[in-house]
């Protein structure tokens, strides 16, 4: 998963190539933290809003998951980009990663 930036400008507070939910999420969670998101809904066929507590989040699904799923993912990067891996896909549970944006 890579986050990407969106509304990025002047007078929030944050540097511009850092959006708020970013720097949240950074705060809360580290390299090797296993968390819970939900499938909120579908944008396009790959592409869901997930929920990770109160944050609400774009992302590239590399499986298909139901509106209202639990999914686990498995943080792996946090700078420059916030990259997490899907922890419930595949043969031992490995995915091929996660796209969010944010």
């Amino acid at each position: 998963m890579r986050i990407h930036g969106q509304g990025q400008g002047t007078g929030s507070g944050y540097p511009k190539h850092e959006t708020r939910q970013q720097k949240q999420f950074r705060s809360r969670y580290r390299i090797g933290d296993l968390i819970r998101g939900t499938i909120l809904t579908y944008a396009t066929a790959d592409m869901a809003w997930v929920a990770i507590d109160d944050l609400e989040l774009l992302a590239r699904l590399h499986a298909p998951y139901a509106e209202g799923t639990k999914v686990h993912f498995l943080v792996t990067g946090l700078h420059p980009d916030i990259v997490l891996k899907e922890a419930e896909h595949g043969p031992g549970g490995h995915g091929p990663g996660l796209h969010l944006i944010v």
